[in-house]
C-alpha cells in the first residue's frame, strides 16, 4: 500500500509533463502573436523568447540600440536611419557610425504588440470571412444531424435484413482516398454550375457523411445498452 501514493505521484508527474509538452506550441503561438517582427526569430545562439518585448524608443521615436562589435562595443546608441539589407546609421557618443544589423541589437522592454491583431484584421475582410464561415458551418451541422442521424438510427435501433452488410459498405467508402474522388467531384460540380458557390461545401452534408454515420451509430448503440427502453 505504501507504493500506491508513489505511483500516483509518478503518474501525475508524467501526465503534467505530457500536458506541458502538448500545450507548449499553443503558448508559443500566443506569445509570438504579441511580438514585434524583429523578435519572432531570435538571432543565432540566443534562446527563444517566451515573454513578448517591444523596442526601446527615445523621445523622438527612434530605436535605442546596443553596439556589439567594434570600438563602440557595449555602448548605447540611437538609430537614425535604417535600410533593409544595408548598413544602419547610428549615433554613438555624438559620432555617426554605419553598422550592419549583426553588429548591434535593439534594446528591449517588456511590452505587447497589440497592434498585430489590428493589422491582421485590417489586411483581411474579417467580418465577411466570419459571416461566410458561420453560414457554412451552420448549414453543414444541420444537414449532418438530419441525414447522418436518420441513417445511424436505422443501423443502431431498427433490425432489418442485411443491416450489417450495408453498414460495412458505408464504412468501406471511408477507405477511398479523397484524392481519388477529387477530380470526378469537381467535374460534377462544374457541370451543375456550382463552382464558385457555397453549394459544394454545404449540400453534400445533407446526403449523409460516412464518418458521422459511424459516430452516431456507435453512440446510439451504446446509449441503448446503458439506457434500455422501458416498456409499459
Amino acid at each position: 500500500m505504501a507504493s500506491r501514493p508513489k505511483f500516483h505521484w509518478f503518474a501525475h508527474l508524467c501526465l503534467i509533463s505530457a500536458s506541458i509538452t502538448i500545450i507548449a506550441p499553443f503558448l508559443w503561438m500566443v506569445s509570438t502573436s504579441f511580438k514585434s517582427e524583429t523578435r519572432i526569430f531570435p538571432k543565432a545562439g540566443t534562446p527563444p523568447q517566451w515573454i513578448p518585448t517591444a523596442d526601446k524608443l527615445d523621445d523622438q521615436g527612434r530605436r535605442i540600440v546596443r553596439i556589439l562589435e567594434g570600438s563602440y562595443a557595449g555602448k548605447q546608441g540611437i538609430e537614425i536611419s535604417a535600410h533593409e539589407g544595408d548598413r544602419h546609421e547610428i549615433v554613438v557618443d555624438g559620432d555617426r557610425v554605419a553598422l550592419w544589423p549583426e553588429q548591434f541589437e535593439v534594446e528591449q522592454r517588456l511590452g505587447f504588440q497589440w497592434r498585430n491583431y489590428l493589422v491582421a484584421l485590417q489586411k483581411m475582410d474579417f467580418v465577411n470571412n466570419l459571416r461566410n464561415t458561420l453560414f457554412i458551418c451552420l448549414f453543414c451541422v444541420v444537414g449532418t444531424v438530419i441525414s447522418s442521424g436518420l441513417v445511424a438510427y436505422s443501423f443502431a435501433r431498427i433490425p432489418w435484413k442485411g443491416r450489417n452488410v450495408v453498414f460495412l459498405c458505408v464504412l468501406a467508402t471511408m477507405m477511398i482516398p479523397y484524392q481519388v474522388t477529387l477530380i470526378p467531384l469537381f467535374a460534377v460540380y462544374r457541370s451543375l454550375g456550382w463552382v464558385g458557390s457555397f453549394k459544394p461545401l454545404i449540400l453534400p452534408s445533407f446526403f449523409g457523411v460516412p464518418f458521422y454515420i459511424f459516430l452516431l451509430r456507435q453512440f446510439l448503440w451504446v446509449f441503448r445498452k446503458i439506457c434500455p427502453p422501458q416498456h409499459v
